[in-house]
This record gives structure tokens, sequence and C-alpha cells, in this order.
């Protein structure tokens, strides 16, 4: 990775003109130290920088900025020497919180402390996504989300995706601008494709800024007989819409048999969380209709 001092004297002799700013604390930080925004973008994206003391050092530059190509990744820095760093390309530093971008360690226990590293402020989280979930109802699938507070949101972009790589925009949710309260959402897909149906939203805020949210899925077939999504990490929601009894079969990569038992229409969970990473084989059989599905265990 490259180490941006040249990067550091900029940071020091800028004048800060703009008050949005970001909170650091935990690890080798002490208290609290607020990161005001740069007036000009660093390789394309803001930057933010302030001083505090870390490691037991007063007057600290500490710093969050983009380096580009080949490396393409947030990071925060310490008298200009990379820390930590964040592989997700979003317009602005992701936040501690959202725990689909994580920030790890550049060098481990570089940075030791008993406490979490924590990344906060309004320059980066717009809101605070309580709540996303995707599920199939009838020949479509409804998408409910909730919001516990929210800053200059315009609102939601709701994007789908076959594979979780290449995604197209389906819908438009207004935002409730400035919340302090609850908000909940809901959107409908009308249109699903057979098989696997990823889910993200882009949050766009007033200035048309925007970050992403954590992804889920659902399954909708044309010929099936049940919807299944993804929870948290290992933890899955089946939902049997037919009457009857359905068998399921859960095996790992070896052919060992995890799981046996017969299911009735409802909803039943699976969790498979305790066993190793790896991706583990559901079958699904129902009468003469038989199915195969991947759950990943990351």
């Amino acid at each position: 990775m490259k180490t941006l001092y040249l990067f550091l004297l900029f940071l020091l002799v800028r004048t800060i003109v703009v008050a949005q700013t970001i909170i650091v604390s935990g690890k080798c930080i002490s208290g609290n130290i607020s990161l005001n925004k740069l007036g000009e973008l660093v390789e394309g994206k803001e930057a933010f920088t302030g001083m505090g003391t870390v490691g037991g050092f007063a007057n600290t530059a500490v710093s969050i900025y983009w380096i580009g190509s080949p490396d393409n990744v947030w990071v925060m820095a310490f008298d200009g020497q990379p820390y930590f760093s964040n592989a997700c390309n979003s317009t602005e530093p992701p936040g501690s919180p959202n725990t689909a971008c994580p920030w790890a360690e550049v060098t481990p226990d570089a940075c030791p402390g008993s406490s979490p590293l924590s990344i906060v402020g309004s320059g980066i989280l717009p809101i605070t996504l309580s709540g996303f979930g995707a599920k199939k109802v009838g020949q479509r699938i409804l998408l409910n989300w909730s919001t516990v507070s929210e800053f200059n949101n315009k609102g939601f972009k709701v994007q789908r995706s076959r594979d979780g790589i290449q995604w197209t925009t389906i819908g438009f949710v207004k935002g409730s601008g400035n919340s302090s309260v609850e908000s909940l959402y809901q959107f409908e897909d009308a249109l699903p494709v057979s098989g696997k149906n990823f889910y993200r939203l882009q949050q766009v805020d007033l200035d048309n800024r925007s970050v992403y949210s954590s992804v889920v899925m659902a399954n909708f077939s044309l010929k099936g007989f049940y919807s299944l999504q993804s929870l948290t990490n290992g933890k899955f929601r089946l939902m049997i819409e037919s009457t009857g009894q359905t068998e399921l079969v859960m095996v790992d990569v070896g052919g060992r048999i995890l799981m046996g038992k017969m299911a009735g229409q409802g909803i039943h969970q699976l969790d498979i969380s305790a066993y190793a990473p790896g991706i583990y084989i559901l079958q699904l059989k129902q009468g003469k209709q038989s199915f195969i599905e991947k759950l990943i265990k990351q």
C-alpha cells in the first residue's frame, strides 16, 4: 500500500472550510477525535482530517482519505501512516456500524486497544438503517426496511441483481429528509426474475451523494413451492408456501448429512452459524418437485 507523506503535508497546511465531521475513537485512540471535511477532493473523493492523542502521543495528525488505483481503498492514517483500511468503493468513508464494509488493520496489532474501532459522523452516516429484508409474497417480492434516524435523506434507489455483481435500479422511494424517529419503508418488485433475486438500497442525500446498504436475497421460482431468505451470516429463513410435507436434507461439500427432516407449510429457521465457513447444500423435495440451494457461511 502506498504511504502518502505528501498528503500529510497537504492536510497540515489546508484550512478547514466545511463543518461536516467524522468522530473516530477506540483501539489506540484516546477519547473522541473530530475529523473535519476538506474543501477539495483527494483522488476524486472526500477527505477528512483532525488532531488528537493516539498511542499516548498528543497532537497526532489523524486523517481518512481514499487511495486510488491500484490499491482502491479508504485508509485511516496516523501521522501519514495508514493503520486501517476499507475496500468498499463508496462515495464517502463507510461508518464502522456498516458491517457490509468492515475496517481492517493494515498491520495486525499495530494499534492495540481493547475497544473496537468506531467511525461515525454526519459525513458518513446520513441514515441509520435498522432493518432490511426481502420475502416472496404471491407472485411478487416484498422489500421492507426501516431507519431510526435520517439526515439530509432524499430517498432510496431500490436495486436488483441476478448475481450480486451487476445491478439495475428498479424503483425509488422518497425519504423523510431529517428525522430522529423510526421510519418504515416498503417496495414491491412486481417482476422478479426466476431464481435468486439480490437487492440493495442506494441511499441518496439532498446533495446527491450516496451510500449502499447490505445485500439481501429472496428466491423466486415460477414453479416452486418455497422462498429462501438470507438473514445474518449462517442464518436463513425458509418459507414453505404450499400444503403437504417437504423433505429437507442438508449436506456439506463432502456429502456428509448434517440435517434431514420433514417440514410443513409455514416459516422455518435454518442455522449453520455453528459450522465452519464454506458452502452447504440444501435439498428440498415435495412430491415430484426437487430443488437444490447453496447456503454460504462466511
